[in-house]
């Protein structure tokens, strides 16, 4: 016990020493960007939950570009949608590189392209993604979102309760057949999918900087794993071990069935049919890109298809007038199809207003290649920039009343306010995902409002029950689960979903 003890001390200390060693050279270096003065040592303090929304505030008073310190670690805010065009697209070559979170270093998802630190493998991936997934591919890719947003509206006739849970497969069935290939048979029993919606969560936990201390104090992940408060490593490997996992069984799964020639057509497939035997620096990139498809991108979805419906729940006027809409191209006989979008600019209002309102994604990070000097201000190779995408679309001198969830504010708009230019990133990191994701998200909000009246349950005397609208934290946010009853508004278009 006592040498226990005694290591324990020890590590302590060194930890100590190390963190003001750091902060003297930080203190020493100075802040040339505005920003708060911060404690000796621990720097700027934060409150743990939903960080953005304290950055948004503090811009108020510093600035749209600010610095803070969090131990030894510079920071740079961006909050204002000027500021990251000018840095982030216009100096591209300089903020391409994204800060990698140390637990994603950890559990190795920084191997897809979602945090690829090298530039080369970046656009290798990227390139990969681009030829599977781009404007020519996504007319073959809409043959089956229909399939799969009737397979959802199917799900929540039969269990509305669980609307969450059919969203997230949903969406998960979507992004594994894209890269895969591959076609969930049962949702409940299918082992594919159920590792795929286990690294969605992982991928999510392990981008909230704000769950572990080692993010900040890097230096933790040398000590060993038997010292007390290092469960961050134990918990590391074990995602590690499951990403590794998924990501081979889901190579060798497509190999496999290229072989016996019964292969769907997936980004693995088509890469492997147009390249051939790759090297294992190439199908080693191919493998994890492939697999970030959904790690990556399902969860972002699933969190504007909840929130949509949370939205349709406390704003019945707004999903009227959404419904007249359909009903006045359809005839209440018909579900929309992708091809109706420019007929139905209110559910594109919708769309845009959901994305600004409640975005899935409300802070990035960034890091410069060399220094930069914006509006005479140094920004060091050293800083973790952060990218406040919730300031941006909560601006109010750019969206008048933010906080108000009002899709008839895009009915004429100008096209420098677009969330769709904001929501999806900025520069060499823009998702290239996104037109894909327009349209599903288009598909699933049309076809539900044309489905179903979504509303609030009601209590014992007949009065509706609002859900809260709470929202989870972390680096991918969502609505806390909420009940809500989802009404079928045609006998005829319900049946059509079984025939």
């Amino acid at each position: 016990m006592k040498e226990m003890q005694a290591i324990v001390v020890v590590a302590v200390t060194v930890v100590g020493l190390f963190l003001f060693k750091c902060s003297n050279a930080s203190r020493k270096a100075g802040h040339k960007l505005p920003g708060p003065r911060g404690w000796p040592i621990v720097g700027n303090i934060l409150g743990a939950q939903r960080l953005w929304v304290q950055l948004a505030q503090m811009s108020k008073t510093y600035g749209p570009l600010y610095s803070l310190r969090i131990l030894n670690r510079p920071l740079a805010v961006i909050n204002t949608t000027e500021v990251a065009r000018e840095l982030l697209e216009v100096r591209s070559t300089n903020y391409w590189s994204r800060h990698v979170p140390k637990m994603i270093e950890l559990s190795g998802m920084e191997r897809g392209i979602v945090f690829q630190p090298d530039a080369n493998r970046l656009r290798s991936g990227r390139n990969l993604i681009h030829s599977s997934i781009n404007p020519q591919s996504i007319p073959h890719i809409r043959l089956f979102l229909d399939e799969h947003v009737t397979k959802l509206l199917v799900d929540i006739v039969r269990d509305p309760k669980n609307h969450p849970e059919h969203v997230h497969n949903a969406v998960t069935s979507v992004m594994l057949q894209i890269s895969h290939g591959y076609e969930v048979k049962d949702a409940a029993s299918d082992p594919f999918l159920r590792m795929a919606n286990e690294l969605t969560r992982n991928f999510a936990q392990a981008t909230n900087v704000a769950n572990f201390l080692v993010e900040w104090v890097p230096f933790l992940s040398y000590l060993p794993e038997w010292l007390p408060g290092m469960e961050f490593k134990r918990t590391s490997k074990a995602w590690r071990r499951q990403y590794d996992l998924l990501a081979t069984t889901g190579m060798n799964m497509v190999k496999d069935s290229m072989e016996k020639g019964v292969a769907r057509p997936s980004l693995i497939s088509d890469v492997l049919q147009k390249e051939g035997i790759l090297s294992p620096e190439a199908e080693s990139m191919l493998m994890f890109s492939a697999t970030e498809v959904f790690s990556g991108g399902a969860d972002t979805t699933i969190s504007s298809i909840k929130s949509f419906i949370l939205a349709m729940v406390l704003h019945p006027d707004v999903q009227k007038t959404a419904q007249l809409e359909i009903d006045k191209l359809t005839g209440g006989t018909r579900f929309p199809t992708i091809q109706d979008r420019s007929d139905l600019p209110y559910i594109d209002c919708i769309m845009r207003e959901t994305l600004r309102c409640f975005s899935p994604i409300p802070l990035v990070w960034r890091k410069p290649t060399t220094h930069d000097i914006y509006n005479g201000c140094e920004i060091t190779p050293e800083t973790m920039v952060f990218v406040n995408f919730w300031a941006m679309l909560n601006d109010p001198d750019v969206y008048p009343d933010p906080q108000s969830f009002r899709p008839g504010r895009w009915i004429n708009f100008e096209p420098r306010t677009d969330p769709l230019k904001v929501a999806f990133g900025f520069g060499r990191r823009l998702c290239p995902g996104r037109h894909l994701a327009e349209d599903l998200l288009f598909l699933a909000f049309s076809s539900l409002l044309a489905a179903f009246d979504i509303q609030a349950p009601v209590d014992k005397e007949g009065k509706p029950v609002f859900p809260p609208g709470q929202y989870t934290d972390g680096g991918i946010i969502g609505p806390v689960p909420f009940d809500c009853c989802f009404k079928p508004r045609s006998d005829v278009l319900i049946k059509s979903l079984f025939e």
